[in-house]
């Protein structure tokens, strides 16, 4: 896999208490954010077509994922 696909956006706050951290893993899922915008499960297996181009985004769903990760890439993929 790429270096890519190893980052977590939007990780769990280490400074929360544990019933916090606990509340907001039950809530929170993670998605892969292909480099396309192309959302997907992280507990389904990966699409064979797509690349390994991939970020990790915890989020409440898919269109939350991708509200994250086109965040934090400010257009970089836009026009794809």
């Amino acid at each position: 896999m790429s270096e890519i696909s190893e980052q977590v956006l939007n990780p769990i706050d280490e400074n929360l208490s544990f019933e916090q951290r606990w509340l907001e893993d039950q809530i929170m899922s993670e998605y892969r954010v292909f480099a396309d915008g192309t959302v997907q499960d992280v507990e389904e297996e990966p699409f064979s077509f797509m690349s390994d181009d991939f970020v990790i985004v915890r989020a409440l769903d898919e269109e939350h994922a991708y509200a994250i990760w086109q965040d934090k890439n400010k257009g970089l993929y836009d026009g794809l």
